[in-house]
């Protein structure tokens, strides 16, 4: 299978981010966390995890029997699945604590999270449908890393809030 040796490189990425996120809210906070730095932190743990099982989904699909361009398809269609249901789920929440917050960090990240989250459904979208060219890794990769970007935006904001206070 084309691409396992990147699959399983962002799979290393986003477990080690759930690791750091766990050291950061461990050795970072000092007393209750706020709304928002619990919402960062299950966020972050959901998008880490869900992209390490993604990368290693084509893998295990191979080893199904299912290769070319119907693996990239099917991994694709399981990840957008994956995605909009944690877009859904997460994103009400986000609403509801970034009202809560003042803070204008917490409305940059949460237009940053939206375009981020679009980005990388809207690729993985394209793979699914096969436009511009048939389903490929490339897409679904991609995908991923845009996923582990925003992975890493709310492990930034953690780390910002996670400060003494």
């Amino acid at each position: 299978m084309q691409a396992s040796e990147e699959l399983l490189t962002l799979a290393e990425i986003a477990i080690a981010l759930a690791g750091f996120s766990g050291v950061v809210v461990a050795f970072g906070q000092r007393g209750e966390m706020t709304p928002l730095d619990r919402w960062r932190f299950a966020a972050l743990l959901s998008m880490s995890m869900s992209a390490a099982v993604l990368a290693v989904l084509p893998s295990v699909l191979n080893l199904l029997g299912i290769s070319g361009p119907f693996l990239w398809r099917t991994s694709s269609a399981v990840y957008l699945c994956v995605a909009v249901l944690h877009a859904s789920f997460f994103s009400s929440r986000l609403l509801r604590t970034a009202r809560e917050s003042d803070a204008p960090a917490s409305r940059t990240f949460l237009v940053a999270s939206f375009l981020l989250a679009a980005l990388h459904i809207f690729l993985e979208l394209l793979n699914v449908v096969g436009w511009p060219s048939s389903p490929n890794a490339a897409l679904f990769i991609s995908g991923l890393i845009v996923w582990l970007v925003l992975a890493s935006v709310s492990f930034g904001s953690l780390v910002i809030g996670a400060r003494p206070r």
